[in-house]
């Protein structure tokens, strides 16, 4: 079962939600941030190969999004508020007195 039903308006409280999140975080948890995700992706790649060429554009692009398209975004932005909660976290845990407060 999903986690959430995809909807054009889910998908603007997540990216919403995770800039309020990035915010929080300081260079080095964004850093930390952007090499888990960079090993995510090239867990995908290995296993996938890489997006078909043109695919990208065509997302950067479009005017309206069709309904895999929200559903695609609402993943990628779950997945990215995952990653920053969880280096946030981790903040928390091997610095205590980091004044950083995750809800």
């Amino acid at each position: 079962m999903n986690r959430f039903t995809p909807d054009p308006d889910s998908t603007r409280d997540y990216e919403k939600e995770l800039q309020t999140l990035m915010e929080l975080c300081d260079k080095k948890e964004l850093c930390q941030c952007i090499r888990l995700m960079a090993v995510y992706l090239a867990l995908y790649k290995k296993s996938y190969g890489e997006l078909p060429p043109g695919q990208v554009e065509e997302i950067q692009t479009m005017e309206k999004m069709d309904m895999e398209t929200v559903k695609l975004f609402d993943y990628g932005f779950r997945e990215a508020i995952d990653i920053v909660t969880l280096v946030l976290q981790s903040q928390v845990i091997l610095y205590p007195d980091h004044s950083t407060t995750i809800n």
